[in-house]
Parts: structure tokens; sequence; C-alpha cells
């Protein structure tokens, strides 16, 4: 896998091992998502322009998300222990800042 796009398109890797997540920061706009594995590989997208988020094709396991908006109103946040599981989307529902 690779950088994530703004979400147009999702590459699927090994489908049947992986999992996906999703989200929203809302009315805050463009963000950059990252997750973190806990061997510390990253995988990262960007929010759409209505602040909507994607991950997909992680393997399973516990990751540390890390948003960073793109626009200053407000500062980094970081979600831990976000689990994904094989086969099933963790939908993280709007993220507040």
């Amino acid at each position: 896998t690779g950088s994530g796009g703004s979400g147009g398109g999702s590459i699927v890797v090994n489908s049947g091992l992986t999992g996906n997540i999703t989200g929203s920061i809302g009315a805050i706009g463009l963000a950059s998502v990252c997750a973190t594995g806990s061997n510390g590989s990253s995988i990262c997208t960007m929010t759409s322009v209505t602040g909507n988020f994607s991950l997909a094709a992680l393997s399973a396991g516990t990751y540390t998300l890390s948003i960073t908006p793109m626009v200053s109103l407000t500062g980094p946040h970081s979600i831990s222990n976000v689990t994904v599981n094989v086969g099933q989307t963790t939908n993280l529902g709007v993220v507040t800042m």
C-alpha cells in the first residue's frame, strides 16, 4: 500500500486480510489523516472538502490516528487504540477536534 489520495478511488490489497477506517472531522474542512500501526508503519490520506476520510486496506491491528488540519483553526488531534478487524470498517463518526 502507499499514501492514500483524495478518496476518489481505493486500492484494495489482499482484501481478505485487511480492514478500513472511516470518519469525518465535520466543518473543519481539509486535513491530513494518518494511521500509524504498532509496527511503526503509516498510511495517510486527505479529507474531502466536507471533512470525510477513509483509510482502506489496513492490516488488522491497533492504530493511532493523527489528524492535522490544513488551516490552523485548531491544533492536531490524536486518537489512540483504533482497532481494525479483517473485513470490517471501523467508523469513527464525527471526530471532535
